[in-house]
């Protein structure tokens, strides 16, 4: 009798954790209110922020440009004038929500051809495709999947028996798992990278169909183990302002903060992100600085991490040239043995960014000296010098240049220094420049 009563005692003793645990639990879940959104509501127009996103790309429009709510029922237009919707998405983002975790209930009936279901979790829902892993949807068939580029996995979708009408439909996300259970059958039970489990915007969409939601939207806020907490105090984004339209900024300059204001002020996700249409010109930082890279246009863009709202401004890099100040010569005076004989001289301008548009050379004396872009040939005994302009004449530098007799062989030295060398005697060149300068004295005499 003993044992019987203590094996009672301890058997009793291992549950009672259990229940313990339970009871707190259930009682904590019944203390928390559900976000719940009617879709009979007059005012559920002002509950929703409603997006139509054509070819996945961004656009917001007015709720009842692509959705009509009659007798508890959200369904989904056709909004291209009766025609056909493929690759059109409509969302209906739920207001006052941007969560991580949560438990969502609605009820979904499918259209016709297409996807109908839940979009969750990325920063900009609006500007992506919704297979991006976060979108769990209902198709004719009847399945269900969580769809994503990375969780493509058996567990990730379900096929059961179709029917008319509505299905139940339960979304659950926490940080170790997703399950959805439709009609209150558990469908998927799946594990998704944490990665993909971001703050965002919870919606209600469909794609390519009429598909339709009814009985309204009930929503848990939930821990990252599932259990259910209050809301958070939620102000959602409504747009965002660039202050300045068109930004010029000198390419030497530096860096410019990009100016703009989230709107309203107090939005609860202060957060945006850049994109520069032409990176070459110009990129901006996670702080918000433009470095500019090269002379020339672009627009960059502003887009809030809540909602997808964006703003652009126009960036004019220039590139600043300042003027020339002078022209210098590697060397002021030189000296060539040798009629014949050769020397180079250098030139350059400051300051070295300005702008060069090349150098014209000029000798005072071409019996004694030529020049052609810096190389000196002597022509006969003498002294002579050697000018050097910019451009446009304004600035120069010279260089006085004398020629000995003697016999010369063509310099090997390239730049630096005004003095000949004297070879042992003349190339074939200098032979016949000797001789023609001689016949000239001749016919002087």
């Amino acid at each position: 009798m003993k044992r019987l009563i203590i094996l009672i005692l301890a058997v009793a003793a291992m549950c009672l954790p259990f229940f313990s645990a339970n009871t707190i639990a259930v009682k904590a879940a019944d203390n928390v209110a559900a976000y719940t959104l009617d879709f009979d509501d007059v005012s559920f127009a002002d509950k929703v922020s409603a997006a139509f996103v054509p070819e996945m790309y961004g656009g917001e429009e007015e709720l009842n440009a692509h959705w009509k709510v009659e007798g508890g029922v959200l369904q989904r237009v056709n909004d291209l004038y009766g025609e056909d919707v493929t690759g059109n998405y409509a969302v209906a983002y739920l207001g006052g929500c941007y969560l991580r975790y949560f438990e969502l209930s609605t009820k979904i009936a499918c259209g016709e051809k297409g996807l109908t279901g839940v979009v969750f979790g990325k920063n900009d829902l609006k500007l992506r495709h919704f297979a991006d892993g976060n979108a769990v949807y209902l198709m004719s068939g009847a399945s269900v999947e969580l769809a994503g580029s990375t969780i493509t996995k058996k567990e990730t979708s379900s096929m059961f028996n179709e029917k008319t009408g509505y299905y139940d439909f339960k979304l659950v996300l926490c940080k170790d798992y997703v399950k959805v259970y439709i009609d209150g059958v558990e469908r998927i039970d799946a594990v998704i990278p944490e990665e993909l489990i971001r703050y965002g915007r919870i919606g209600l969409f469909t794609a390519n169909t009429d598909g339709a939601f009814s009985g309204g939207v009930e929503l848990y806020n939930l821990d990252e183990h599932g259990n259910r907490i209050e809301l958070e105090s939620y102000t959602a984004v409504t747009g965002v302002v660039a202050t300045e339209k068109n930004v010029e900024m000198p390419l030497s300059d530096g860096k410019v903060k990009y100016a703009y204001s989230v709107q309203p002020s107090g939005a609860t996700v202060q957060g945006v992100r850049f994109l520069s249409v032409n990176p070459d010109i110009a990129v901006v930082d996670n702080d918000g600085y433009i470095h500019p890279l090269k002379a020339g246009v672009t627009e960059i863009e502003v887009i809030t991490t809540d909602g997808g709202y964006k703003d652009s401004i126009v960036v004019t890099v220039t590139e600043i040239i300042p003027e020339l100040e002078g022209v210098t010569l590697d060397k002021t005076s030189g000296k060539i043995d040798g009629i014949g004989g050769k020397l180079y001289l250098s030139a350059s301008y400051y300051p070295e960014d300005a702008e060069n548009l090349g150098f014209k050379w000029s000798t005072s004396n071409t019996k004694v000296a030529i020049v052609n872009n810096g190389t000196v040939t002597a022509m006969g005994e003498g002294t002579c010098v050697i000018t050097v302009k910019d451009y446009y004449g304004n600035y120069s530098a010279t260089c006085t240049v004398t020629v000995e007799e003697g016999k010369a062989e063509e310099s090997t030295q390239k730049s630096g220094g005004c003095k000949g060398t004297v070879g042992t005697g003349l190339s074939v060149s200098a032979l016949g420049m000797a001789a023609a300068v001689a016949l000239l004295k001749r016919k002087e005499r």
